[in-house]
């Protein structure tokens, strides 16, 4: 296999449909009539390169689909709505799943000590419970953090719980606040096969996939072969490398599931209803934890995260890995779930994607963003055609600028090292969104990287001084 396989990637003009986006559009955005607009989104994705497939689901109705590119550059097989992809960190949701299933069952409890459960595991998992590991509370170090930068062996999940049975800690007291572990997730796939007596793939084949029809899903093993399977890439200049397994890609909780966006509808549809288990038990397992007020963190559910937009509840996760880039969204007031699938390493195009997508078929409950927009155009003509459309949509009231936006960009060109042009990036975020810290740490490198210490120092103190109260405690003395 040639390690290196060359994307035919064209540079077209701008189109005239670029920034022309209009209020009326974004009301009644109809797929029929205004995919091309998505289409020109996932740009990037289409012809001989590693692809992408989307799906919007609105009220039980599929409402937008399509595939792009290749699922497999070597053998030459494209993308379709049945291609199979890793879901990575998205696959927490099937996992936290399948553990309220035994909580329902009264098999499991959330408030359950996991040395109850693993009668040798350390004294100090005496105070982690199930509730602490689904929400990322339990203060367990992240396996990752532990590996052998030099091993080639495919780590298990039975092997990260070894690992932490090796600990005699935890990184902060379980419960006080939330730090992503996906060794939590390891140890969750651990007790659905502890309490149910079957491994964890039979568990989810038989209770979670097999009952919702989801007939092409599975949890990655070894030595089984996955059906319509798309391989993972990274992209090097203008080519893509195959990236697909890493020594983490063969742990099953914290992301082994595979799937397409079709099967996925299924998985999206039940979660609006009592068919894994009642609905509003899976709706209060959402419920995020209270912080205190001096500590800064992004809510987390049982397998998703959960933010509010325009007042409603948002439950998001991505998915990043060797290869992969996926993101799923639902928004439960509006009965909308997308789902963004990508066989790309570090590709976040598909999360602004998904969020755009979402918003434009909410019927303007939800504001779309420019970021999207503008990181399209990147991909096509770059910064300073980005530029250029981003202080022509800034007058469009029907778009809203992010304070994202911007910051991509600059980080595009950071790692391109084009840290001129990053500078100019940052200083015009700077002067839309003066609060934008992260804008000024993020200058205070280019500076660095030019050579101008001066310059980087005012930047660094900037920085600090723009922090949110709430960051304050956490990043400094």
């Amino acid at each position: 296999m040639n390690a290196f396989f060359v994307c035919l990637i064209l540079y077209f003009a701008v189109s005239p449909t670029w920034g022309q986006l209009d209020e009326q559009t974004i009301q009644n955005f109809d797929w029929n009539k205004d995919s091309a607009f998505i289409d020109q989104l996932f740009e990037r994705y289409d012809g001989l390169c590693p692809g992408a497939s989307f799906l919007v689901i609105k009220d039980g109705t599929v409402v937008a689909k399509k595939a792009y590119g290749y699922a497999d550059l070597k053998n030459r097989v494209k993308t379709t709505l049945h291609s199979n992809f890793r879901l990575a960190s998205a696959s927490k949701q099937f996992t936290a799943m399948a553990i309220l299933q035994l909580v329902h069952q009264k098999k499991l409890r959330l408030d359950q000590a996991i040395t109850s459960i693993f009668e040798d595991f350390p004294e100090y998992g005496a105070n982690i419970t199930v509730q602490h590991l689904l929400r990322h509370r339990s203060g367990l170090v992240d396996y990752m953090n532990l590996l052998d930068q030099n091993r080639s062996t495919q780590i298990l999940d039975a092997e990260v719980l070894t690992m932490m049975k090796a600990q005699d800690s935890t990184l902060f007291k379980p419960g006080s606040k939330c730090l992503y572990s996906n060794s939590a997730y390891a140890i969750l796939a651990m007790i659905i096969e502890k309490i149910s007596g079957q491994s964890f793939a039979e568990y989810m084949k038989k209770e979670l996939f097999e009952p919702l029809g989801m007939m092409q899903t599975s949890v990655y093993e070894q030595a089984q072969a996955i059906e319509n399977r798309a391989f993972g890439y990274t992209k090097v200049g203008h080519a893509f490398r195959m990236t697909d397994q890493s020594t983490s890609s063969a742990v099953q909780g914290d992301g082994g599931i595979y799937t397409s966006v079709l099967d996925y509808q299924k998985w999206a549809e039940a979660l609006f209803s009592n068919q894994l288990v009642p609905l509003t038990f899976f709706e209060q397992s959402l419920v995020p934890y209270n912080d205190p007020p001096d500590y800064r963190y992004q809510a987390y559910g049982s397998g998703w995260r959960c933010d509010y937009l325009n007042g409603l509840l948002c439950t998001h996760h991505s998915g990043h890995t060797k290869g992969f880039t996926n993101y799923t969204l639902r928004i439960p007031a509006l009965k909308i779930s997308v789902v963004v699938l990508s066989n790309r390493n570090n590709e976040d195009a598909v999360i602004y994607i998904g969020n755009m997508l979402a918003a434009l078929f909410s019927e303007s409950r939800l504001t779309v963003y420019d970021v999207a927009y503008i990181d399209a155009v990147y991909e096509k003509q770059g910064s300073e055609a980005a530029l250029k459309l981003y202080k022509k949509l800034s007058a469009n009231p029907s778009i809203q600028a992010s304070e994202k936006t911007l910051l991509v960009l600059g980080q595009k060109l950071q790692k391109e090292q084009q840290f001129l042009k990053a500078v100019e990036v940052y200083l015009e975020q700077i002067k839309v969104f003066p609060h934008a810290h992260e804008a000024y740490y993020q200058l205070a490198a280019c500076y660095t990287a030019l050579g101008q210490q001066q310059q980087a120092k005012q930047m660094q103190q900037l920085a600090l001084d723009k922090i949110p109260a709430t960051y304050r405690k956490v990043l400094r003395p």
